[in-house]
């Protein structure tokens, strides 16, 4: 009987639980275009800090900075394999076929994906909490703000707004190393 009890109330919890993150996420997504509307030089702010962090290169360096390495060594990476395969078969020309393919395709992508979901994850979540923590979210919604358009919603839209530059950036340095490579 016990068992039972505990078993149910664990269930009930991971549906309110369930149910708490999906309002959050409906309230995010239907209140953007406030976020947009209202909150321009705060997503603006958001956007500039995502993608060129603090102004040092190494330790939070933002997005940017982080997808022009990566880029580096995905081309890299993949012009030495792709070249190592093809020249056992006689075919050390055609590397740059793989190169464009599985860079366009397969690899970039991938490789903006982890490294966003790394570099801006983690900071978003780190500011939220930190906001959490020191009570500021309560202060904007005393202040008369809505604190999911004005922290949340300016953090995604700003996400949203610097992937595809550092998707298209990462591509073009993975291009270039690539090309380099396959010449020497």
């Amino acid at each position: 009987m016990r068992a039972g009890r505990a078993i149910s109330g664990k269930i009930s919890a991971m549906f309110a639980e369930i149910g708490q993150i999906g309002m959050f996420v409906w309230k995010t997504f239907t209140l953007l275009p406030t976020t947009i509307r209202h909150y321009r030089k705060q997503t603006l702010k958001t956007m500039n800090d995502m993608a060129w962090g603090s102004g040092s290169i190494i330790v939070d360096g933002g997005v940017v900075s982080l997808m022009f390495f990566l880029g580096i060594a995905v081309g890299a990476v993949v012009a030495i394999m792709a070249f190592m395969a093809f020249d056992l078969l006689g075919f050390g020309a055609l590397t740059g076929i793989i190169s464009s393919f599985g860079n366009i395709r397969v690899v970039a992508p991938i490789i903006t994906g982890i490294g966003f979901a790394a570099q801006a994850g983690c900071r978003m979540t780190a500011e939220i909490g930190a906001m959490r923590i020191s009570e500021e979210i309560d202060a904007t919604e005393v202040m008369g703000l809505r604190a999911i358009p004005f922290v949340v919603g300016t953090r995604l839209v700003g996400g949203m707004l610097v992937v595809l530059p550092s998707y298209v950036l990462a591509l073009v340095i993975s291009f270039i190393t690539g090309g380099i490579i396959v010449k020497t």
